[in-house]
């Protein structure tokens, strides 16, 4: 196992904001219910990302279940499992996020979901 999978599995079982570069890059694609897709601060990550994207349940997690590293990169394909705070609704939506590591720290992550679930719940 290189680093940037080590680094990305230490991520999945931490959330350790340690992991992320003061200034990584992480875009998520349309349909996730936050104010804007591309983030370019750990501070923005953690203080607008997060808060953001959780406030609409009241459980919410990534289960990862396929990791593939390649060079600086690890490419994970897995499921966020939640529960809608206003219906109780549960969900389950599979991801793809793409992982850039250098020097043990997280620099980049691209992340794929189809958030069409999220978005008929919350209309």
């Amino acid at each position: 196992m290189g680093l940037a999978l080590e680094t990305v599995q230490k991520w999945f079982s931490t959330v350790d904001a340690n992991l992320l570069a003061e200034d990584i890059v992480w875009t998520v694609s349309p349909g996730y219910p936050v104010s804007q897709h591309h983030y370019t601060s750990r501070k923005e990550v953690f203080e607008k990302f997060f808060p953001e994207l959780t406030a609409h349940f009241s459980q919410w997690s990534a289960k990862p279940e396929l990791f593939i590293e390649a060079d600086d990169k690890a490419i994970v394909k897995g499921r966020y499992i939640g529960q809608f705070k206003q219906s109780n609704a549960p969900i389950e939506i599979e991801f793809i996020h793409i992982w850039t590591v250098r020097n043990g720290v997280i620099t980049e992550v691209v992340s794929v979901a189809d958030m069409a679930q999220v978005v008929r719940h919350l209309d």
